[in-house]
């Protein structure tokens, strides 16, 4: 899944970014109009089950791109 944040000037957007990505981001960095991207890797205890007994070679969790 892809998510974009969008907004008017000082509403938060870095704010909401920082707080959903757990990175944290120069004050220096947010003035700049640049793109900061993460990838959130969204936990799941069905999935972590099911991994426990099937015992899969790979394990995919789903994840969030965040824009």
């Amino acid at each position: 899944m892809q998510i974009g944040i969008v907004g008017l000037p000082q509403s938060g957007k870095s704010t909401l970014f920082q707080t959903i990505t757990k990175i944290h981001l120069d004050p220096a960095s947010m003035a700049k109009v640049e793109t900061h991207q993460a990838v959130i890797k969204v936990p799941d205890a069905r999935l972590d089950k099911l991994t426990e007994i099937f015992n899969p070679k790979k394990k995919t969790s789903a994840t969030i791109e965040v824009l």
